[in-house]
């Protein structure tokens, strides 16, 4: 804030009497009042001079109001409210000697006076401790490196009323209150104090400044979900890292480019950041982020269907993590390798590998740790369709999410919760989780977040059957994962519009939300995504009686299990590329996919599959006149297990 020059404004004088032409007195054309006599000259000076009294005697009481609540909260022990309402008071009025002293004094018997005393001295020795600006920006600097966060926001802006001159240490309040906005989830302060201090660093050319700038902006839009404009900055922030040699600044750049690049299925993109990342820090002999970054290609790997790579990265981060003796680190690998075996349905051992990082979480008494453990198991058990062992997991990682007040913890249990009961028919209870979780967002601002919850209620409305309703919660989800550009999120969210669409019989705007999926999982090379909708496209054809056009999709959903090594997806194409034949009346082609759909489910000690394949097998049999080995089947069918009526209906059903 500059400081205004006083400057005094000529006043054009209005004489009672102007001369004529021969000196006469002429007179005036507008009527006036009387000549203003010495004496009510006087009287208005004598006014004014009693209201600006008065106005300096409220500030004055007002201020000493301030320093009374503020002594009185210090001897509350309430040091940094204390500390808040004095500076208040000094913005209200900066000259007061009675605030600034009470507020130096305030500080040094609070428990900030270890680390505030030593600048303090500093500040005495530069004539810089009557300043209110430079006293308050400390204190509040302080304050919020205690993590006193509401104090330092209130502390900081008292100071920012106070203002200066100097632009650099206006940016350094900047810098600190977004740091304090940030730590109490305000993240549109936060980034209009980013912008500041973005500003005040381009005014100074100060390279380092900006490329830290940059660095917090791409964070806070990340946080919200604005993919796109965090993008934008962490580009900024690596090309500036990169102009100022800062290899530290450029890492960070990079795996924060990986975390952006991933959220919005940019995999090749996200792999070659998180790639370039382990480079530069292989050049740094930073070991602890080498172990990290590898992870996060490894995550990478996952996301991209590539399970061998990405467990070999996992399984290095790990071997890492013990050589640090680093448990925290050594967690998050167990953590990713579970997940990893999530992915290829080897659930007892992706067990196993969240029992580890819970039994670490519990070794280091690490709460946030333990959350994520109970949500792998709560995962994996879900999975396994064991959903009483599931909600039992989510339920603590909720109670954990709790105990630590962490919003975002406690949005992700209410999610999986919401799932679960989902799954388990609890739809009332269901739509209350996903509600709370919609709530936390918003709370949050998390764009991408609320996304995702509107995407639950409306899986909730759909599995309830009410699929007017779910529709309208998937646009609002698809308009979010347009509006934030979260792709994945895109193209799933038209998987589950098709989905209600089909149901209602809409079948026509089914196909194209279905085909929407398909193209933007080709455009991210999701292979699980692409398998996804072909699957889907092949089913909405068959339920029309359009066997012939469901086939194609069929063999190519067959062609991707096989390149994802998905025993149970080749399982599933082989036995609907079977009853598709069967409709269409090739019973050769039927029985010959009705065999594949046998030996995968022996594989997979599939009974229930293993039934299902027998019978279809008798059927296509029956149908060629083989009537000895559709018997045969047929014996084969009810040996292999006892069905009762609703399941024997539900396999004729479906071939």
């Amino acid at each position: 804030m500059r400081e205004r020059k006083s400057s005094k404004r000529k006043v054009k004088r209005s004489p009672l009497h102007q001369k004529g032409e021969k000196g006469v007195p002429r007179r005036s054309l507008v009527k006036s009042g009387p000549p203003l006599s010495f004496l009510g000259f006087f009287t208005i000076r004598r006014n004014k001079w009693s209201k600006n009294r008065k106005v300096e005697r409220k500030v004055k009481s007002k201020s000493h109001a301030y320093y009374r609540q503020g002594v009185a909260l210090q001897c509350l022990g309430r040091h940094a409210d204390a500390l808040a309402t004095l500076s208040s008071g000094l913005a209200i009025e900066p000259k007061s000697v009675q605030l600034i002293s009470g507020l130096v004094e305030a500080a040094m018997k609070s428990p900030l006076r270890a680390t505030l005393e030593p600048t303090y001295l500093q500040l005495q020795t530069m004539q810089l401790d009557k300043s209110p600006f430079v006293i308050i920006s400390v204190i509040g600097q302080e304050l919020l490196a205690g993590g006193h966060y509401a104090a330092a926001v209130i502390v900081l802006e008292s100071a920012l009323k106070i203002g200066t001159c100097f632009r650099k240490l206006r940016g350094s309040v900047f810098s600190a209150l977004s740091s304090a906005y940030w730590a109490i989830n305000c993240l549109d302060k936060a980034i209009y104090y980013m912008q500041q201090d973005l500003a005040v660093a381009k005014f100074h050319e100060d390279i380092a400044g900006e490329c830290r700038a940059h660095g917090n902006l791409g964070s806070a839009y990340f946080s919200k979900g604005n993919y796109k404009e965090a993008l934008t900055s962490h580009r900024y922030q690596l090309v500036l890292a990169l102009k100022c040699r800062d290899t530290q600044a450029a890492a960070s750049a990079l795996t924060s480019l990986g975390h952006v690049y991933t959220a919005i299925g940019d995999y090749p993109n996200a792999l070659a950041s998180h790639k370039q990342c382990v480079q530069i820090v292989k050049q740094m002999n930073d070991k602890l982020q080498e172990a990290r970054e590898i992870g996060n290609v490894g995550a990478v790997y996952l996301a991209m269907g590539d399970f061998d790579s990405a467990v070999d990265c996992h399984m290095e981060h790990l071997r890492i993590a013990k050589q640090l003796s680093n448990k925290v680190e050594e967690a998050r690998a167990y953590s990713n390798l579970g997940s990893s075996h999530h992915y290829k349905r080897n659930f007892d051992q992706a067990i196993a590998f969240h029992n580890h990082v819970l039994r670490i979480a519990q070794e280091l008494g690490d709460r946030n740790i333990e959350a994520r453990a109970y949500a792998g198991l709560g995962h994996a058990a879900r999975c396994m369709a064991d959903y009483g062992q599931a909600q039992k997991w989510h339920e603590k990682q909720l109670d954990m999410a709790l105990s630590a007040k962490d919003k975002v913890a406690e949005g992700r249990a209410c999610s999986n919760l919401g799932i679960v009961y989902q799954l388990m028919g609890h739809h009332d209870a269901a739509l209350k989780l996903h509600q709370s979780h919609l709530n936390i967002t918003r709370l949050l601002q998390d764009r991408a977040g609320m996304g995702r919850a509107y995407g639950n209620i409306g899986n909730a409305y759909s599995a309830m059957g009410f699929y007017e309703q779910a529709i309208k919660y998937h646009k609002q989800e698809l308009t979010i994962s347009k509006e934030v550009n979260d792709r994945i999120s895109e193209a799933s969210t038209h998987g589950n519009l098709a989905v209600a669409y089909q149901a209602l019989g809409m079948h026509e705007m089914a196909l194209l939300h279905y085909h929407s999926h398909l193209n933007i999982a080709k455009e991210l090379k999701d292979t699980p995504g692409e398998a996804c909708a072909l699957l889907n496209l092949g089913n909405c054809h068959s339920s029309r009686g359009e066997f012939a056009q469901a086939v194609p999709y069929y063999e190519q959903y067959l062609m991707l299990s096989q390149e994802l090594h998905d025993t149970e997806g080749e399982a599933k194409a082989c036995h609907f590329l079977g009853y598709a034949h069967f409709c269409l009346g090739n019973f050769k082609e039927a029985i010959r996919y009705y065999d594949q759909d046998l030996a995968l489910a022996k594989d997979l000690q599939d009974r229930k599959s293993m039934g299902r394949a027998y019978c279809n097998l008798g059927l296509a049999h029956l149908a060629l006149g083989n009537s000895e080995t559709a018997l045969e089947c047929q014996k084969y069918f009810l040996a292999v297990g006892t069905y009762d009526e609703a399941s024997t209906g539900k396999i004729s059903g479906v071939g």
